[in-house]
């Protein structure tokens, strides 16, 4: 079966910018020369690819073409000329799978329909070009074969039905040679699998071995272990990763199956796995469209258990590829087809000849675009599998190995160090190179050369000479003492020449890197096992790191190996506290808690921890090595002499706990990259804080604690995409409630926004309907109309709701505080511009300006996008009567007309009161919140397009927009 990529996963290639098209040649090294032996006549479709006769021609089928259409068996010889044997549709039609011959020369094949009511049929091409239909399909007994035969151990050839059987899931049969037919099992459809498509396989045990297209637990597929007398049992289902529609199996010389699976693994283009006989799956590669998709078809395996195959598209052109692959899971492309006259989308597999050449066929392109029967040719050497490392042993054997493969004859040459090896040396010109016994001289770098009369490849390992070991005995990791005796072994390949040790003290301050050498360890023995020991070496009280390094005879070193001692010695700590509060800690003080005069040991880590009592804060350390800290916890290191202070002061956060809410931009400019929002900052009386800040089209938590100088840095971590971290300081006023500071970073350059926030304070209830005014001189072309925003006060909490004159809806809820109400909106456009400023309620509802941000849009009036500075003008808002606006004038600017309408705006419906006549208007007036909906015809009486507004109630005047995809325009009413 045929197995395209579907449309759904070329779509998704394109939007990655990924193609199966056919690019311009590349430079590169040649792929060979492909022969084109024939070209197939218009209408044939050929299938199944090709086999090599008795006779040394090769045999295919083709699915269509003959006098019938019914397709037929043609015959390649040398010289390029096809002979055929049609089918008649009586005896057979579409012949999809290859011929399988058997060891008398004989040709067995199945056709997919035909025969009794198109169901298919099994036949036989005898040696001496004489054709025999042996068998009809039924239906009952199997429908639409389109794989190989195989030959049993029992006489029978075996193979599959995609369809038919019990439950017209396909089938298992044999058939004799004398043309007896019976179903030897029916899929299910579930866990059994279903529409087996390729041939069956003989395992390692005798038994029959397969691959379903359908079905399981997972619906893509399984591979099957059955019995000669039809006992069937599931191996695998196939999860998509490790492929979707598996392909035929081949055994490999391990007694493992390789196979491909036509789609699936990571890139959607199909895979290579291989599978256990018990049924264990492992993808060994995946295709990624430039090397390859869609491997439809049967692998072969070369000598040395290389695998080759074809894909039916990708590739350099789109248009397929020949490949190899070891079995390792290692793959390369031999080939990739061009389309035109050298062929397109081989959907069958290659043979290869003991030349080293490769045959095959291709379904698309040639003379009459029906595909060809081509040769590869001229392959220059490549390397399949190539030398693995070796390890020195002393006295030992290396052995190098090389797999490579085209055409022949191959040539090998070994070279050590750039230099060919000279005949002593076994294998210098062979596929297996062998080193021993080995010297430490023979330490080094090996290359093999292949060559042939089309080019040369090469491949290199190494044989290491691997570093020295080396370890400690005594003393124990963790050892507490106040002495030094290290002793320790280590072990080469070679001989060990020498130890050297080093000593680290945390305490005195010396850093692992660069080590400083404190002398050489005593070596007690000679040879490649040795153990040295280093006694009374001077050492400092505190925690210290003892570093050992072996090296051989040769200079190879060992890792640095590392164990960590202390030693022990107690002084006398001083410990104080200046101001109402106590001081708690680690349990490793004597006695579980810090006392003052305890003795503690010099160069060990303890942990105090300041605890304020009531309406006091902790203010920070001090200490007689002048070292301060405010943090609450401190980590220290003992030292002689060494006294602390914990400092406490009456606290001064108790009244600037609050909500803060508040903006930061730069000073003379309002961008994306660098405005956004505080927003809802809780400070507590403990002067801890929690809150968000809003930037870039994301939000981020801000936490920590104010100093008792009100001074607070937070540092937010940022991915590179969104813009890498920025820094976050804030100044507290502790008297006035007010919040300064800067929020910084790096993105596009350096750059620092003033930030500035107040805290939140109850205000009397009140609405508001505010017009938002365009300005003029905004970069770029920005809608005509009024946006409008509708406010509502509840005793201090904000609730703000409009759109833009653009179309674009906002909310935001924020309490107002003493500088304003702060308005940040970073989601008109998904994540992406900006609406920024402070308001100030009170009649008018007044403010300096806000600023709107709109990103570049694919679509739409404004595609290129503009920063605009927004007019405010506002008026308090009361619920008026139901007859707001008895008479009042609306015009419509900037469309396909600008007409003047008398209008009457009472009990909420807007009715048009005069001229112009050819021009039909209606509305919706929301006096709960000052809004009108209208909408305005065309000339002949028709409403076409919407238009919103706010009106004012102090000057019953008013502003909107109109917008349609290719237009717009303003809204103004007036008394």
């Amino acid at each position: 079966m045929r197995h395209r990529l579907p449309p759904v996963f070329l779509a998704i290639f394109a939007m990655f910018g990924l193609t199966l098209a056919a690019p311009a040649r590349p430079a590169g090294p040649p792929q060979g020369r492909l022969i084109v032996l024939d070209s197939f006549p218009g209408g044939w479709t050929p299938s199944g690819g090709l086999v090599l006769g008795s006779n040394g021609n090769l045999f295919g089928v083709t699915s269509t073409g003959g006098p019938q259409r019914a397709g037929g068996i043609y015959e390649v010889a040398t010289n390029g000329l096809l002979t055929v044997i049609w089918f008649t549709g009586a005896n057979g039609s579409a012949p999809l799978g290859p011929l399988a011959p058997d060891h008398l020369g004989n040709f067995y094949g199945t056709t997919s329909s035909g025969g009794i009511g198109t169901n298919g049929t099994v036949f036989r091409l005898n040696r001496d070009g004489s054709f025999q239909t042996l068998a009809f399909f039924r239906g009952t007994n199997g429908s639409k074969p389109n794989g190989p035969l195989l030959l049993g151990t029992n006489g029978w050839h075996y193979g599959v039905t995609f369809n038919g059987g019990s439950n017209n899931f396909g089938t298992v049969f044999r058939v004799s040679a004398a043309g007896i037919l019976s179903n030897v099992f029916s899929f299910d459809g579930g866990g059994g699998g279903a529409n087996p498509a390729s041939g069956l396989v003989q395992g390692p045990n005798g038994e029959l071995f397969g691959t379903t297209q359908n079905g399981a637990s997972n619906g893509i597929g399984t591979a099957f272990e059955m019995t000669y007398s039809g006992a069937l049992t599931t191996l695998a289902s196939f999860t998509g990763e490790s492929g979707v529609f598996p392909g035929a199996l081949v055994e490999s010389a391990n007694g493992t199956f390789f196979g491909p699976a036509a789609n699936g693994g990571s890139n959607f283009a199909g895979t290579i796995f291989e599978m256990s006989p018990s049924g264990n799956v492992q993808t060994l590669s995946t295709f990624a469209l430039t090397n390859g998709a869609i491997p439809n078809s049967p692998l072969f395996i070369g000598d040395h258990g290389v695998l080759f195959g074809t894909t039916e598209e990708g590739g350099v052109f789109g248009m397929g590829t020949i490949f190899h692959m070891n079995s390792r899971g290692s793959l390369a492309t031999l080939f990739s087809f061009s389309g035109g006259p050298g062929g397109a989308l081989p959907d069958s597999g290659v043979i290869e000849t003991p030349d080293g050449n490769f045959f095959g066929t291709t379904s698309t392109g040639g003379t009459n675009n029906s595909g060809i029967v081509y040769e590869l040719t001229d392959l220059p050497p490549f390397i399949v599998i190539p030398p693995q490392n070796q390890k020195w042993v002393k006295g030992g054997t290396a052995r190098f190995s090389v797999t490579a493969s085209g055409s022949q004859p191959l040539s090998y040459q070994w070279q050590f160090d750039g230099t060919n090896v000279v005949s002593d040396i076994p294998g210098e010109t062979n596929t297996t190179l062998t080193v021993g016994p080995e010297q430490l001289a023979n330490a080094g770098l090996y290359t093999v050369l292949v060559t042939n009369a089309f080019g040369a490849a090469s491949a290199s390992a190494v044989l290491n000479v691997t570093p020295p070991v080396i370890a400690f005995t005594t003393p124990a990791a963790g050892t507490r003492t106040n002495q030094l005796v290290v002793t320790g072994t280590t072990s080469a390949q070679g001989d060990v020449a020498l130890v050297n040790f080093w000593i680290t003290n945390v305490n005195a301050g010396i850093n692992l890197s660069p080590l400083a050498t404190f002398g050489t360890a005593v070596v007690t023995s000679n040879g490649t096992t040795s153990k040295w020991s280093v006694t009374n070496a001077s050492i400092l009280p505190g925690t210290n790191f003892f570093t050992v390094q072996s090296m051989d005879t040769v200079s190879n070193e060992s890792t640095l190996v590392t164990r960590e001692f202390f030693v022990a010695v107690p002084v006398p700590f001083a410990l104080m506290t200046n101001g109402a509060g106590s001081i708690g800690g680690s349990a490793a003080f004597p006695g579980a808690r810090p006392t003052n005069k305890a003795m503690l040991n010099v160069g060990e880590g303890y942990t105090l921890i300041a605890m304020p009592s009531n309406h006091y804060v902790f203010s920070n350390w001090t200490s007689s090595t002048g070292f301060t800290s405010g943090g609450s916890t401190l980590h220290f290191i003992m030292e002689s002499n060494l006294s602390i202070t914990a400092n406490f002061i009456p606290n001064p956060f108790i009244g600037a706990a609050g909500t803060f809410n508040g903006l930061f931009s730069l000073t003379n400019e309002v961008t994306e990259q660098t405005a956004g929002m505080v927003r809802s900052l809780i400070v507590r009386s403990n002067g801890t804080y929690t809150g968000t800040l809003l930037l870039g089209g994301a939000a981020y938590g801000l936490s920590g604690t104010f100093n008792v100088s009100g001074f607070a840095s937070k540092t937010v971590n940022r991915t590179t995409a969104r813009g890498g971290p920025v820094s976050v300081e804030m100044n507290l006023d502790l008297a006035a409630g007010e919040i300064t500071g800067s929020v910084s970073g790096t993105n596009g350059g350096p750059w620092v926004s003033a930030l500035q926030a107040g805290k939140s304070i109850p205000s009397p209830s009140a609405e508001y309907t505010v017009l938002l005014d365009p300005s003029t001189n905004a970069i770029g072309k920005i809608p005509p109309g009024d946006g409008y925003m509708l406010l509502t006060n509840h005793l201090g909490s904000v609730t703000l709701s409009g759109a833009l004159a653009d179309g674009s809806t906002f909310s935001q809820i924020v309490p107002e505080n003493a500088l304003g109400v702060p308005v940040c909106d970073e989601n008109l456009y998904g994540s992406a511009g900006l609406l920024w400023g402070w308001l100030s309620l009170g009649k008018g509802a007044a403010g300096t300006n806000l600023t709107w941000i709109k990103p570049r849009a694919r679509s739409g009036i404004y595609t290129n996008g503009f920063t605009n500075a927004l007019s405010i003008t506002g008026s308090a808002w009361i619920t008026p009567p139901l007859d707001y606006l008895p008479a009042a004038m609306l015009a419509i600017s900037n469309g396909s007309f600008a007409p003047m309408f008398a209008v009457s705006i009472t009990n909420r419906v807007v009715a048009k009161a005069s001229s112009p006549p050819t021009n039909s208007l209606t509305g919706i007036f929301y006096p709960a919140a000052g809004l009108l909906r209208i909408t305005f015809g065309n000339g002949i009486g028709r409403g076409t397009t919407y238009g919103y507004a706010a009106i004012l109630q102090d000057t019953a005047t008013g502003g909107g927009y109109f917008l349609t995809r290719t237009n717009a325009g303003a809204i103004t009413l007036s008394p």
